[in-house]
């Protein structure tokens, strides 16, 4: 992930720090302003940049802005558990319209958050469930399919993914319990066409881990249950 960062301090490095970032009068201060300014970019901390990134494009600064300040924005939302949400993050970069911009930042704009998927991947559920990564993702890509692809691989690879067939698992039953059809249509597909997969997953587990093998066979008979409510587009 540090790799992907480095890359978004390098490509964003043209965006320089404006002379005036322009706010409300009612919502900015001199002193928010200031924080902004007290140290170099890669310097700034969470209670520099806080205020900005709740605010960024709707009452303080422009597009141009937040892209100057955003390799080091992500350079803190990434990690997790700090002020800085990544969830956040995703939304302002929605409202920038960050798809059309050159492709180089585009690229490194999906390199950092395709660096974070894998590592939540990587991770048990307990520690940053990815059904609520999906959701953030969703917010900001409009096409799912290069994070779903990477899944999969980790599901067919599962001997050396365990945490990832628990993610699955909590995922499935977490989007089954709490209104399949909010979430993005993309993902339901995707859960519903693993179906036939899981059922050769479970008999791969069974004599492995009989825990994980169980927690697939519910994965399974949760997932019978939406096809059963929800039809796939």
């Amino acid at each position: 992930m540090r790799e992907a960062v480095e890359r978004l301090y390098t490509v964003f490095a043209r965006h320089r720090l404006a002379a005036r970032i322009d706010g409300c009068p009612h919502c900015v201060t001199d002193e928010d302003e200031h924080l902004l300014r007290r140290s170099p970019l890669r310097e700034l901390g969470e209670a520099d940049l806080s205020r900005f990134v709740a605010k960024a494009i709707t009452t303080w600064g422009n597009v141009d802005d937040l892209r100057h300040f955003l390799p080091r924005i992500l350079d803190l939302a990434l990690p997790g558990g700090g002020v800085i949400e990544i969830d956040t993050v995703a939304a302002k970069l929605d409202l920038a319209r960050w798809w059309e911009w050159p492709m180089d930042e585009r690229d490194a704009v999906r390199a950092c958050f395709a660096a974070l998927w894998r590592r939540t991947l990587d991770r048990e559920p307990e520690e940053r469930p990815a059904v609520l990564l999906l959701d953030t993702l969703a917010t900001a890509f409009d096409d799912l399919a290069p994070f779903l692809d990477a899944w999969t691989a980790r599901l067919h690879r599962w001997a050396d993914h365990h945490p990832a067939v628990r993610q699955f698992a909590d995922t499935a039953g977490t989007i089954v319990a709490t209104s399949p059809t909010l979430r993005h249509p993309q993902v339901v597909v995707w859960l519903l066409t693993l179906l036939p997969h899981l059922e050769l997953l479970f008999k791969e587990i069974e004599d492995v881990d009989l825990g994980l093998a169980e927690a697939i066979l519910d994965t399974h008979d949760q997932l019978v249950l939406l096809r059963g409510t929800v039809s796939p587009r």
